[in-house]
């Protein structure tokens, strides 16, 4: 039987103690980042890759996995409830991504639904 690699998980409950540190450049961020903890699947070409969402805003989101991309590469992002996100690669580390999102204006208000209904109702 195949695995749902959207399978819901609870909204991680993360204090300012448990959270991992902010990257370089996040105090020039001006959305608000969601903390969660969900499956998504990066598309890059004809590769689907897992990942976890670690938090999310409506400007971009922190990806948690072995993804192999560099700064600037595009791709797209699968998340269980929202239309697919165009993704640029912002910064890597060991282990994750920061990415902005392309197409986030367009999606606007189904990312403050997802947000409120996943992130806020919790």
């Amino acid at each position: 039987m195949t695995e749902n690699v959207f399978a819901r998980t609870q909204v991680a409950a993360r204090t300012a103690a448990t959270r991992p540190a902010s990257p370089r450049g996040a105090e020039q961020r001006t959305a608000r980042r969601y903390f969660v903890d969900d499956p998504a699947l990066v598309i890059v070409g004809k590769r689907a890759l897992t990942c976890k969402l670690c938090d999310i805003s409506f400007g971009g989101a922190m990806l948690e996995g072995r993804l192999p991309l560099k700064i600037d590469e595009q791709f797209h992002l699968m998340i269980l409830d929202l239309p697919e996100l165009l993704c640029r690669v912002a910064h890597v580390g060991e282990g994750y991504l920061g990415v902005s999102f392309l197409n986030g204006k367009e999606l606007h208000h189904d990312l403050g639904e997802w947000i409120r209904n996943r992130c806020l109702t919790q």
